[in-house]
């Protein structure tokens, strides 16, 4: 079973228009897990102040905020190729880097334990940020790609140093999983043990070197610029390039025609 395990935190149409653009671009039946930390309780001024604290870099701003967890629940019925949907919505919201390493191994560990007992399968599972774009369909294709490796890492984009993007990666969850456990709480969520793309790398090189397939590649030859797609002017062109070119199908998708007729922005 091919898995999409996408984290979110406040702009869920965004990542729900993610989702509609990928699930299009994904040709084979999967799975989908939407791990969110969303605060639908707190205003979108007092969120995004919160988030600038904790980041100054972070691209929640008033204009992209949506914290309305229904539209999770709701979401299934317009993905006709997903096999099982999934949502874990936990709360109070926790601080950035807390947050994302809890989400992925929550996420992670639900995807070992999706399956069929008359289809005992390995688990594959990439992970995504939320509104990330794929550019071609790399989940039918990670078995392949893993082949014998547990984890298949790219570069994180415009950072230095031995980083791994936790933007998109693929494993063997029940093998992530099973790491994530041992390694504990300080290791990998405590705020003041680095950011989470270097506890993540620190993770993998240390307990399984040699069951690492590292592309090399920078992780934007896969994505869509990623949630950048969505945060400057020219993100809605290339995104309506992206739909002409992939013959994307509107209709039936409430989240692609707001996107249309000018909204999710």
């Amino acid at each position: 079973m091919n898995i999409l395990l996408l984290t979110s935190c406040n702009r869920i149409k965004q990542c729900l228009l993610s989702l509609s653009l990928n699930s299009q671009i994904i040709k084979e039946p999967f799975s989908v897990i939407i791990a969110d930390n969303s605060t639908p309780t707190q205003s979108a001024e007092d969120a995004c102040n919160q988030h600038q604290a904790e980041d100054p870099y972070n691209v929640v701003k008033v204009n992209n905020y949506c914290s309305d967890i229904n539209l999770l629940y709701e979401a299934h019925q317009y993905f006709t190729n997903v096999v099982d949907f999934k949502v874990i919505h936990t709360q109070p919201r926790l601080t950035k880097q807390r947050g994302e390493a809890t989400l992925v191994g929550l996420g992670i560990m639900q995807a070992a334990l999706l399956g069929n007992r008359h289809d005992p399968k390995q688990n594959f599972c990439i992970k995504l940020t939320g509104t990330s774009i794929l550019q071609y369909d790399i989940v039918s294709i990670l078995p392949q790609l893993l082949q014998e490796a547990d984890v298949l890492t790219f570069h994180r984009a415009n950072i230095g140093g031995y980083e791994r993007s936790t933007r998109i990666f693929g494993c063997r969850p029940d093998v992530m999983a099973g790491l994530i456990a041992k390694e504990g709480w300080y290791d990998w969520v405590d705020d003041n043990s680095a950011i989470f793309e270097q506890r993540f790398a620190k993770l993998i090189n240390r307990e399984i070197p040699d069951r690492i397939n590292y592309t090399g590649h920078d992780e934007s030859g896969i994505l869509l610029e990623g949630g950048m797609a969505m945060q400057q002017s020219y993100g809605r062109e290339r995104i309506l390039n992206f739909i002409d070119k992939n013959g994307i199908i509107i209709n039936n998708n409430p989240y692609l025609q707001e996107f249309m007729d000018g909204g999710i922005w």
